[in-house]
């Protein structure tokens, strides 16, 4: 698997000025073709929760408390699916992260997954 770096656009940039190699890979050139001028805005929002180069990311919020903020303050959409960008989603993560980066989501994600379940048990 190829591992390609994604950045957030400069102002004034858009996300594929900024990350230009990303069209040679089908299935983000697939997603950019279907959905045309919303493209930028769809990838900078997955870059934003799933990239853990993203400074919000990195701000400590739960992925899920994340894709609210995003949706209500960057989306404007408080009806936004996310679910509907699965498959774009796991492919961007696939193909932007690098293998440690995966590999520490993982570890974060089982503790996550933990710290829930001991605050269910109080």
């Amino acid at each position: 698997m190829t591992y390609q770096a994604a950045t957030y656009p400069e102002d004034g940039e858009t996300w594929w000025q900024a990350n230009p190699m990303l069209a040679h890979i089908t299935v983000f050139k697939q997603w950019k073709t279907k959905l045309k001028t919303k493209s930028h805005k769809i990838f900078c929002a997955i870059y934003q929760v799933y990239d853990p180069k993203s400074p919000l990311r990195a701000s400590g919020l739960a992925t899920e408390e994340l894709k609210q903020e995003i949706e209500v303050n960057y989306l404007k959409d408080k009806n936004f699916k996310w679910e509907t960008y699965a498959e774009l989603i796991e492919a961007y993560q696939n193909f932007c992260t690098s293998p440690i980066e995966k590999q520490l989501q993982k570890w974060y994600d089982m503790l996550d997954e933990r710290t829930k379940y001991l605050d269910s048990l109080k």
